[in-house]
């Protein structure tokens, strides 16, 4: 299949069937994106996906947003990032893990001056590409449907939100940069 648009709010969401892909204004005037720098800030955790609606877990959500505000995001940027976060854990734990005490996902954390890539990789239940873009279609239509309601709230608070599922490995790449 070869790449399709939508629009969704000021976005346009990019997807092929291996992929989705919406970038903001601001990402896209970003480029290049300073790679090397980001990569002197990783930081790489991995989680069990039983560890869902944990102390163990929010204590990790609160060391992100504690490193967000050292590099100029602002209290409710750094919130609205964290609940970005917790939903893309929240779907690797849930749909492709299936809360699976032993199955664990990973985090990759890259920061720089004002900009945040976040990775949460899973090998788990497939990701249904075709599945997630008609959902995130009709949340714009309905509001209060649940499916597609994490991946539509990621969409509009992040600059940067990409999935990749080949097979039954999922990336879900989210990016937000600092006012």
């Amino acid at each position: 299949m070869a790449k399709q648009t939508f629009a969704l709010e000021d976005r346009v969401v990019e997807y092929d069937e291996n992929s989705i892909t919406c970038k903001s204004k601001r990402f896209q005037e970003l480029f290049p994106v300073p790679y090397m720098k980001l990569a002197e800030n990783m930081t790489r955790m991995q989680i069990d996906a039983s560890e869902a609606g944990t102390e163990k877990l929010s204590a990790r959500f609160d060391e992100v947003e504690k490193k967000l505000g050292e590099y100029g995001f602002s209290k409710s940027e750094a919130i609205d990032y964290s609940i970005c976060l917790s939903e893309a854990v929240l779907n690797a734990q849930r749909h492709s893990l299936k809360l699976e005490e032993g199955k664990k996902f990973s985090l990759e954390f890259y920061i720089a001056d004002k900009l945040v890539l976040m990775t949460i990789s899973s090998v788990g239940e497939p990701y249904n590409i075709k599945k997630s873009v008609e959902c995130i279609k009709n949340m714009q239509i309905d509001l209060y449907r649940e499916c597609g309601r994490g991946n539509a709230i990621m969409i509009s608070m992040c600059d940067f939100f990409h999935v990749l599922a080949d097979g039954n490995e999922t990336e879900v790449t989210l990016g937000k940069i600092a006012s």
